[in-house]
């Protein structure tokens, strides 16, 4: 009894302690982290103003007249849609041309990558429920215990230990989804983006080395990966036959493209089981964990008591 008393008195210096042994440049990181992912989970509102003002210039009676008329603002920055139809925008202004065909493809793409955002953020909205459902139902049992006196003393070092295991969690949580994320679409993003811009920068009839040194897609179908093995081996015979005989490849871009949707979606459909099995994880072991710790030492302390 003695020694859980000394405890008690001594678990709040020592967390005090911690908080001040942490490096600031750890306090520092976590705010630049809070700011990128409140950035990140608010993007979908950026990716729809800009699917309106390609729908505006789309609409247009003439679309060399919505080209001119349409000017993207730094506020609209979306991944690479929006530098990727900036440079769509100058080289029509610059080279003239239909490229309205292809500015229907980058909104046919924004809008499959909305649609993942989308449920993306819903996932990891309801896992967040989740959690602090089974939160409130822990915080319950442990005031309804304190009420009814089942408790000899109110916060102790049980209680504190279970809102750190729960605020652990849930930063836990917030941490590793993007980092899963970027793990799963950051390669076929760059993908995205130097495909597109080789298809925009082609289309205007840039000289080949030009095109292939400005677009960089040399540099990325050289990338190591038996999941992006197919469509190097594709890209590379298309450029061959593009330096040997300069024919038409336009066909063979687009089919690239689709392939690079087909990709996308098999990368989607695995991120959604890893991101699923990552919450169930982390309410398992984070916030059941807590309330079923809790139960077992207000029970161990009635029997003992």
């Amino acid at each position: 009894m003695e020694t859980s008393m000394s405890f008690n008195y001594l678990i709040y210096p020592l967390l005090i302690g911690i908080l001040f042994i942490v490096p600031q440049k750890f306090y520092w990181g976590l705010y630049q982290y809070g700011v990128e992912f409140r950035r990140w989970f608010f993007q979908i509102k950026k990716g729809n103003e800009l699917l309106e003002q390609i729908n505006d210039t789309l609409s247009s009676s003439s679309f060399n007249q919505g080209i001119s008329k349409t000017s993207l603002e730094t506020e609209l920055q979306y991944k690479f849609y929006t530098d990727l139809v900036k440079t769509l925008l100058r080289l029509s202004k610059t080279y003239g041309g239909g490229n309205k065909h292809f500015l229907e493809g980058i909104k046919n793409g924004l809008v499959q990558d909305i649609r993942f955002e989308k449920k993306i953020q819903g996932l990891i909205f309801t896992g967040l429920i989740q959690f602090m459902m089974v939160a409130f139902v822990t915080w319950a049992l442990i005031f309804f215990s304190i009420e009814m006196n089942l408790k000899k003393s109110g916060l102790d070092h049980t209680v504190i230990l279970v809102l750190i295991i729960q605020l652990l969690g849930g930063g836990f949580f917030l941490i590793f989804v993007p980092f899963i994320r970027n793990w799963f679409f950051g390669p076929i993003n760059n993908y995205f983006k130097c495909f597109y811009h080789f298809s925009a920068l082609h289309r205007v009839g840039i000289p080949v080395d030009v095109l292939i040194k400005k677009s960089q897609i040399d540099q990325i179908i050289c990338t190591k990966t038996n999941y992006f093995k197919y469509v190097n081996k594709r890209t590379k015979k298309m450029l061959h036959h593009l330096h040997q005989s300069g024919g038409p490849i336009q066909n063979e871009l687009d089919m690239l493209v689709q392939e690079l949707w087909f990709l996308s979606e098999e990368c989607f459909q695995k991120f959604l089981t890893t991101l699923t099995g990552f919450k169930f994880f982390v309410l398992a072991f984070f916030y059941l964990g807590a309330y079923l710790y809790y139960l077992f030492q207000l029970g161990q302390g009635l029997v003992f008591d």
